[in-house]
């Protein structure tokens, strides 16, 4: 059981890559991101003028929302991400506590880490983008795994926009611009690269929240696979604040 939990974990990886949020990892020395550094820049990245934002109330183009934010959020130097994954799991519900930094400083080599906790148990990794890490015994271990081989974000940002079929634009709330997506659940399997999200069926459902400048800021989402159902709900800050990223080299 444990064991399905830990791949299930990892598989998650993949799905949260999907939302936009997750981003890619990467190896090598511990990195703060220059360009910010503060609260106030953070928050200046938040406050563009709404004057120029491209989208009006309703139906709207879903490829081209996607590539918008899959674009604003790739300029980012670095970026904040937690949340909770809910997952059925061998007819168990899951939850999983996540937690993650990602390092955009080098856009073609972004590189996370990430600490997954729950089901009794913890998992701690470092991706850059083609392998995973995981910390194990207090050192970092490469993964084998097909589900652990990383993920390429600028690849899923692409392969997501395929995947999106409709897209509604509800308006501006306390927490950012509200849209509604529907995804092909087929193809988003391509963008993870993992077998855990291959069987992901029908309609998946997704809700984006994005600041002016189109960066997602909260991301919540429900993946059918195999029968099991998974529901993630992930929120994205301190844009391009310093982050460190443990050396695994």
């Amino acid at each position: 059981m444990k064991n399905s939990i830990r791949r299930g974990a990892a598989g998650l990886i993949a799905a949260l890559a999907l939302g936009g949020l997750a981003g890619c990892g990467g190896n090598g020395a511990a990195t703060s991101s220059s360009g910010g550094g503060s609260g106030a820049a953070s928050s200046a990245a938040q406050k563009a003028s709404t004057a120029s934002f491209p989208f009006k109330k309703g139906t709207v183009d879903a490829k081209d929302f996607v590539t918008r934010m899959g674009a604003a959020q790739k300029k980012l130097k670095s970026y904040h991400s937690e949340g909770t994954v809910v997952a059925t799991i061998e007819g168990r519900a899951v939850t999983v506590k996540v937690t993650g930094d990602t390092d955009q400083s080098d856009p073609d080599k972004p590189m996370t880490h990430s600490t997954m906790t729950g089901a009794g148990q913890n998992m701690e990794t470092v991706s850059d983008g083609s392998r995973t890490w995981v910390k194990t015994g207090g050192k970092w271990v490469a993964s084998d795994s097909a589900q652990n081989s990383g993920f390429n974000q600028a690849m899923a940002l692409s392969q997501l926009a395929d995947a999106a079929t409709s897209a509604e634009y509800k308006g501006k709330e306390s927490g950012g611009h509200h849209f509604v997506l529907q995804l092909d659940g087929a193809k988003m399997a391509g963008s993870s690269g993992s077998s855990a999200s291959a069987s992901a069926s029908g309609t998946v459902p997704a809700d984006y929240w994005t600041n002016d400048d189109l960066a997602p800021v909260r991301t919540r989402m429900a993946i059918t696979s195999s029968g099991n159902k998974t529901t993630i709900d992930m929120t994205m800050s301190k844009f391009d604040e310093p982050v460190t990223i443990p050396e695994v080299s």
